[in-house]
C-alpha cells in the first residue's frame, strides 16, 4: 500500500496503527517536498517540477541516447533530475536552470542534469512531475522551511510523508486500508492512497505498451 500525507498530519496515532496491525508486515516513510508555486526554467515561468526529492537508489536514469544508464548515478550539489516525460518539454534540457521560491522568502536554482522515471509508480504515465535533487540539498531546504510548512495556509513548499506499508501474505489490502481508517482517521488524513491492484494495473499497461508513453 502506498499512502500520500501532509506532514503535519502524520501523526502518532497514525504510526502506532501501522505498528499494531497484524497484517502490516513492515513500513517505512521518505520524505518529499512540493513546490506549489510556478518555476522559472531558464527565466521563464513554467509550472514543473511538483515534488522534490531524494535519489533513494530504485531509480532509472536515462543517458542521452534515451537507454536506461547501467551505472548508479550520483546527484551533485545544485543539480536536478527530471521525470522522463519533462525531457519532451522544448523548454527544458539539460543545462537549464529551474529556480523557485522557498517558504523562508528566499529562492533555490538548480540545474538540470539528467532525466529519470521511478519504476514503481511509472512517473511517465502520473500527473505529477517529480524531480530529484541532492541529499544535502534536500536536507538543508527541508531544515531551513521546516518550521514555517504549516504556519500558512497558503505555501510556497509543502512537506509530504510518503508511506510504504508491505502486507504479510494473504492479506488483503481493502481490509487494511479499512481497519487503519478505523483505528486512526487514515483516509482523511491522506492526500491519496493506493493499493497492490493499482499497482498490477500499471504493471500490466507497462507491459502492453512500454514505459515511455506520453
Amino acid at each position: 500500500i502506498f499512502i500520500s500525507i501532509n506532514s503535519d498530519q502524520m501523526t502518532d496515532e497514525i504510526s502506532d496503527s501501522f505498528d499494531k496491525n497484524n497484517d502490516v508486515a513492515s513500513w517505512r516513510t521518505e520524505k518529499r517536498m512540493m513546490t506549489q508555486q510556478t518555476k522559472e526554467i531558464n527565466g521563464k515561468s513554467k509550472d514543473v517540477p511538483d515534488i522534490l526529492a531524494k535519489n533513494n537508489g530504485n531509480y532509472r536514469f536515462f543517458d542521452d541516447n534515451d537507454n536506461i544508464r547501467p551505472d548508479s548515478v550520483t546527484i551533485g550539489k545544485g543539480e536536478i533530475y527530471l521525470s522522463y516525460k519533462m525531457k519532451k518539454d522544448k523548454d527544458i534540457s539539460i543545462g537549464s536552470d529551474i529556480k523557485f521560491t522557498v517558504e523562508n522568502g528566499g529562492s533555490e536554482t538548480f540545474t538540470v542534469k539528467g532525466f529519470y522515471e521511478d519504476p514503481l509508480f511509472g512517473e511517465i504515465m502520473w500527473g505529477i512531475n517529480n524531480a530529484l535533487i541532492s541529499n544535502e540539498d534536500f536536507d538543508r531546504i527541508y531544515a531551513e522551511n521546516a518550521d514555517i510548512f504549516t504556519d500558512s495556509a497558503i505555501v510556497s513548499i509543502r512537506s509530504l510523508d510518503y508511506c510504504y506499508l508491505r502486507l504479510r501474505d494473504g492479506a488483503d489490502s481493502k481490509d487494511v486500508i479499512k481497519a487503519l481508517d478505523e483505528e486512526c482517521g487514515l483516509k482523511d488524513a491522506s492526500n491519496f492512497i493506493y493499493e497492490a491492484s493499482t499497482f498490477e494495473l500499471y504493471n500490466s499497461l507497462i507491459v502492453d505498451t512500454g514505459t515511455k508513453v506520453i
